[in-house]
């Protein structure tokens, strides 16, 4: 797989500590199963909104949407809502967030496993 990975920070002075982040990801390779596409560190960042698109290589549907995703830092439950989906035809597969060990991940589980071409935008909201 190759990954491209960027950050745009919103505020005058560069930080890792700042209260809204933009992260860019963008990658094609082999999924198989729930894999995690996208992570942020819990004990940084409460809040994530992401912006995705994910094409199955092999086919033409496409999956497009947004997730909001909250992390509840003493009993370290993950919630998740998707919204504004839409597809070219069939669903290419299925979004979840979990905690595990210090950080929030958001997977995806394909209909069918594969290759896959994904660029998901986020925002980290402390």
């Amino acid at each position: 797989a190759t990954y491209r990975y960027y950050k745009v920070y919103y505020e005058a002075t560069p930080t890792e500590n700042t209260d809204c982040i933009f992260t860019f990801y963008k990658s094609s390779g082999a999924i198989t199963g729930a894999t995690a596409l996208a992570t942020y560190a819990a004990a940084t960042y409460t809040t994530a909104k992401y912006i995705y698109q994910i094409k199955k290589d092999t086919a033409v549907d496409t999956d497009v949407g947004e997730i909001l995703i909250t992390y509840e830092g003493t009993s370290n439950d993950v919630f998740i809502t998707e919204y504004g989906m839409m597809n070219t035809g069939s669903s290419v597969g299925d979004w979840s967030a979990v905690y595990n060990s210090g950080a929030v991940e958001l997977k995806f589980t394909p209909t069918v496993d594969g290759d896959h071409t994904y660029t998901i935008l986020n925002t980290l909201l402390i």
